[in-house]
């Protein structure tokens, strides 16, 4: 497999177009894939997204035979803008470059070493389908990776395919399901003996945290969060610890311990920022600014909201920039901003337009933003508007359960 050579980091996508134009491909080959890894690693997605598909166009430049002799390059080049395209929501192009990379590795008796690559891209196939909603889809390709393997045989794939069940049932609220395959994740990590196993551990108990807040049991909840600190700490994983720090933010959070809960997620935000975690800041910076948010503290919430959306503008991710805008508008209304809060509201609902997305959010955030929607139509004695809005977020709220969403509308 060909790999390019030592060059400067700002030189590499100039590099990249002198060899192509030149029509010296396979030196072209290698420095585009270089550039568009540079640039997904500090979560640049569009401009990766453009060097992965002018890397594919090489391939194609290059005609079958002779890119063929570069399979395991190309297929990492499928897998990787997926990834990203994924990332982005654009979920149709992300499954048909997992496809593409299907199609390169599903050969009639695959050696181990690419038996393993395929439980693997079914587990990234698997999480797509997770984030569309499409749970059903999700547990069939979680089934397909686990025809490959051994069920008495410990095997991170095996503890990451339990992981990803446990996720789904997460997202299902079929909670004691999902306690059970963390369970089984962690049983099986628990046996291998090496770093990757014992981040499978520390995710493991992050998820498990994350499940019993949504129980409403936050004792059990900050346990699991706290030795997912642990773990990741004697790993010395800082991006594990920035997670797991999140979530234990978010148990404070459920305790309606604000000082507790600012103080973990400003941890994480730290330690996201010490390791270029572009994604994370924005995540940690959405949840500083509800913290703020819940005590009143609007200038500093619609700071952190504003810092978030920005981030989430800035990598390409227009289903948090989304959300974010609808919670920055819940700032602005609290404020009488309603100029605003309308310009807020109405760029999130472009961009779930664009991306035709919304029915792929979380239900719970699409009632939110209906209950924006017409709290703005009140102020503009749009009567029979807040009512449609109304009635759509009360037939969410009572479909979820969502109690104290449902008193409010």
């Amino acid at each position: 497999e060909w790999r390019a050579g030592a060059a400067p980091e700002c030189m590499i996508g100039e590099l990249a177009y002198h060899f192509s134009e030149a029509e010296e491909l396979e030196k072209a080959l290698g420095y585009s894939f270089q550039a568009a890894r540079q640039a997904a690693a500090i979560r640049a997605n569009p401009v990766a997204r453009l060097w992965y598909n002018r890397t594919l166009d090489i391939f194609g430049r290059m005609g079958p035979t002779r890119a063929v002799e570069f399979q395991s390059l190309w297929l990492s080049v499928h897998e990787s803008l997926a990834v990203v395209l994924a990332l982005m929501g654009q979920y149709d192009e992300a499954l048909s470059n997992y496809a593409s990379a299907r199609v390169l590795l599903e050969v009639e008796a695959p050696s181990a070493d690419q038996a393993l690559r395929l439980v693997n891209l079914y587990l990234q196939i698997a999480d797509v389908h997770e984030q569309r909603g499409e749970y059903d889809r999700a547990f069939e390709w979680l089934e397909k990776g686990r025809e490959y393997l051994d069920e008495n045989e410990p095997t991170i794939e095996m503890a990451q395919i339990y992981f990803f069940e446990a996720d789904v049932y997460r997202h299902q609220s079929r909670y004691d399901e999902a306690v059970d395959r963390c369970q089984k994740s962690l049983d099986i990590a628990s046996k291998i003996n090496t770093p990757e196993g014992q981040h499978i551990i520390g995710r493991a108990y992050c998820l498990l945290g994350d499940i019993y807040l949504r129980r409403g049991d936050l004792g059990q909840a900050a346990q699991c969060c706290r030795e997912s600190v642990r773990v990741y700490q004697a790993i010395g994983d800082l991006a594990g610890q920035s997670n797991a720090y999140d979530n234990l933010g978010n148990v404070f959070y459920g305790l309606e311990d604000w000082d507790q809960a600012g103080e973990a997620y400003h941890k994480s935000l730290t330690m996201r920022w010490e390791i270029g975690d572009i994604c994370g800041q924005g995540i940690s910076a959405r949840h500083l600014g509800q913290t703020h948010f819940e005590r009143g503290e609007w200038a500093e919430a619609a700071s952190f909201f504003e810092q978030s959306r920005s981030i989430w503008e800035q990598i390409g991710e227009p289903l948090r920039e989304a959300t974010t805008l609808g919670e920055l508008a819940q700032v602005h209304l609290c404020q009488g901003n309603w100029t605003e809060a309308q310009t807020c509201l109405s760029r999130s609902q472009s961009l779930l337009s664009e991306i035709g997305s919304e029915e792929h959010l979380p239900e719970v955030q699409v009632a939110e933003t209906k209950l924006s929607l017409a709290r703005l139509a009140l102020e503009s004695h749009s009567m029979d508007e807040a009512r449609t809005y109304l009635a759509q977020a009360v037939q969410t709220f009572e479909k979820l359960g969502a109690q104290a969403y449902l008193a409010e509308a």
